[in-house]
């Protein structure tokens, strides 16, 4: 139980990819700093961590809402 709860906070032990969130958090710093203050909000780690999944949830539609919707127009 104890090394499941910190697991679940600090995430996986796997060294590829700890290697990727340090690539990506540099990345994302270096872009910020070097971008105009108009654009340094859209940069995110995640951007730069192609098989990290982002902690924003993305709204997912079913099938069958999806296909209500078409028909509702």
């Amino acid at each position: 139980m104890l090394w499941r709860s910190y697991r679940k906070k600090y995430g996986s032990l796997f060294f590829g990819r700890r290697i990727e969130q340090a690539a990506g958090n540099m990345m994302a710093f270096y872009a910020r700093n070097n971008t105009s203050e108009q654009y340094r909000h859209l940069i995110d780690a995640f951007n730069y961590m192609p098989h990290e999944e982002s902690k924003i949830q993305k709204d997912e539609v079913t099938l069958e809402d999806y296909m209500e919707s078409l028909c509702a127009e």
